[in-house]
């Protein structure tokens, strides 16, 4: 798969270390090295032909236009695309590239973003192609005009990964942060939306409207005399194996458990308290470590007293 594919979709980058304490890693390490994982044991409009009909404006985008170039598949459009990037776009202008993959109307068809005005973006991308190919075939690009270039939103990512006890209220509330660059945003994954310092992020930046955040279970509690998550437990079962802070659960997963609320009928124990054989609802951060048994991190256990 090319590199403008990758690139183009979702960037993710998983606080390793931040908001996952030492003994949470554990638990993927004892994971991966399990007997049990299969793995170990083995501008000129006549080069910007109008639409036949009025294009609706994407939902991330302040406004689209589109038009046809030179190129034998999307291949070729796209590294049309890439060279033009290159010679022709800033970095405060570019928001980068993708080949549509939600859209019907223009599914698979290259997208580019920017943040300058689209008509001239499309002008200037019609006489660049019909400059650098000689193709008889046609692609359809579409320009989509987005207000903050994937420079910005990665400069921004860094700043909190690399800040991010300033702008939680709890450091082990930051569990992640991705850069959506087709939303246009930065998406940040928190224990809890409550524990963000949205002030701390408006003085940072001069404004939020780019962050979109999602939290774990513990973001929507019962209103027991013991709240527990809403949320159906993900894993449920017995304590087969106890090392330290991290339990296995019925040769599925091992969870770290540092971070994690634990409670039982009347109420909050620790993880000392685990007996090796005690049935547990668990709930996790939602990072798994996709082997057998998987591993990750719990932010909510309940032992299920018989």
């Amino acid at each position: 798969m090319k590199k403008y594919i990758g690139t183009a979709l979702l960037v993710f980058l998983v606080a390793c270390g931040q908001g996952e304490s030492e003994d949470n890693q554990e638990a993927a390490s004892l994971a991966a090295n399990s007997t049990n994982n299969p793995e170990n044991s083995i501008e000129d409009e006549e080069n910007v032909p109008a639409n036949e009909e009025p294009t609706d404006v994407p939902d991330n985008a302040l406004a689209t236009t589109s038009l046809e170039i030179p190129a034998d598949n999307r291949d070729t459009a796209a590294d049309l695309i890439d060279e033009f990037v290159a010679e022709e776009i800033t970095s405060d202008e570019y928001g980068d590239f993708y080949f549509e993959f939600t859209k019907p109307e223009r599914m698979g068809e290259p997208v580019l973003l920017v943040t300058s005005d689209v008509n001239d973006v499309a002008t200037a991308l019609a006489d660049f192609a019909e400059s650098n190919s000689d193709s008889t075939s046609t692609q359809t690009v579409h320009v989509d005009q987005v207000a903050y270039s994937v420079s910005y939103l990665n400069n921004a990512r860094d700043r909190i990964v690399d800040n991010y006890p300033a702008f939680f209220e709890n450091e082990s509330a930051f569990l992640g942060i991705s850069v959506n660059v087709v939303a246009n945003s930065l998406d940040i994954y928190a224990r809890t939306v409550e524990e963000v310092n949205m002030d701390a992020l408006e003085e940072a930046f001069g404004q939020t409207d780019f962050l979109t955040f999602s939290e774990t279970p513990l973001g929507d509690m019962s209103e027991g005399e013991i709240p527990i998550p809403v949320e159906e437990p993900e894993y449920s079962g017995n304590i087969e194996e106890i090392d330290d802070t991290v339990i296995l659960i019925d040769e599925l997963i091992y969870l770290g458990t540092s971070e994690a609320i634990i409670v039982d009928s009347l109420g909050e124990i620790t993880v000392d308290d685990l007996q090796l054989g005690d049935y547990v609802h668990t709930w996790t951060t939602g990072n798994i470590d996709a082997s057998l048994p998987a591993g990750g991190s719990a932010v909510f256990i309940q032992r299920i007293d018989e």
